[in-house]
């Protein structure tokens, strides 16, 4: 807590921003990844042109807030882009992504009335630290640790750890039941030494925090982060793989029976 009071403000505002943002980034990837998923089962069913279009749309209005006449107005230059092919082009699944990419709308809905909250309630914080001092710190550390595994069933990093220490002649049992797409579409191979990586860095950025000097630079691993993702990992997975491992959120797919798992 002592840690968080002396970020600096400009620190705390640009953690909070990246929570936003990250936010609707998420938003888009799977409206997107829905729109495509709509469009060719219409295209697959021979649908026209309209069609097409009025199943991208409904999706977006699914996924969006907006007012319909508002995303109507959003959503033209993608009407149009679908549309031509009406004039003779055909109608292929690769093109619809393309025009999906060019035209699909992005927002960002900028506020500060939550940073000046947040700020003055860290503010007003300080003013109960003499009981905030009466807690035993071993009852802050066991609420922490509550908290940290209360969050693990769902986590996508934690459900691939627990892959790890399953079986190769029991790993069909995952696709009989409820399970992640990346299981599907990625090799185990790649899932073993994406998770190894993570963890790895994982042990690393704790480490950190236990160098008397060094924890100041604690942050900055995060930042690093950002270089390994851009220029070192395309380098090593597959950019499909890297879709599927490094998502905020994963879809699931539902058991189908026995299944051979992809080596």
């Amino acid at each position: 807590m002592a840690y968080f009071h002396n970020l600096p403000c400009t620190q705390r505002a640009l953690l909070f921003s990246r929570d936003r943002i990250l936010k609707n980034l998420i938003q888009l990837q799977l409206s997107r990844k829905k729109m495509v998923k709509s469009a060719k089962e219409c295209i697959k069913q021979q649908g026209s042109d309209s069609e097409i279009y009025g199943r991208m749309q409904a999706v977006f209005i699914e996924m969006d807030t907006t007012p319909d006449h508002a995303v109507a107005k959003e959503l033209k230059n993608l009407k149009d882009a679908v549309m031509k092919s009406e004039d003779g082009g055909s109608k292929d699944g690769n093109d619809l992504e393309k025009h999906i990419d060019a035209h699909l709308p992005v927002r960002v809905n900028e506020q500060r009335v939550s940073n000046l909250l947040q700020s003055l309630l860290v503010g007003a914080s300080l003013l109960a630290m003499p009981a905030i001092k009466m807690i035993p710190t071993s009852v802050l550390w066991r609420y922490f640790a509550y908290m940290a595994l209360d969050s693990l069933p769902g986590n996508q990093f934690w459900e691939r750890i627990l892959l790890l220490f399953i079986t190769p002649k029991r790993q069909y049992k995952i696709l009989e039941g409820v399970h992640a797409s990346f299981v599907e579409l990625v090799p185990f191979s790649y899932i073993a030494m994406f998770t190894l990586f993570q963890f790895a860095y994982l042990l690393l950025c704790f480490g950190i925090t236990w160098i008397p000097i060094a924890w100041i630079l604690f942050p900055t691993s995060f930042f690093l982060l950002i270089i390994i993702r851009q220029h070192l990992l395309p380098k090593l997975f597959h950019s499909q793989y890297l879709q599927e491992l490094d998502a905020a959120e994963y879809e699931e797919i539902t058991g189908w029976g026995q299944a051979s798992y992809r080596e």
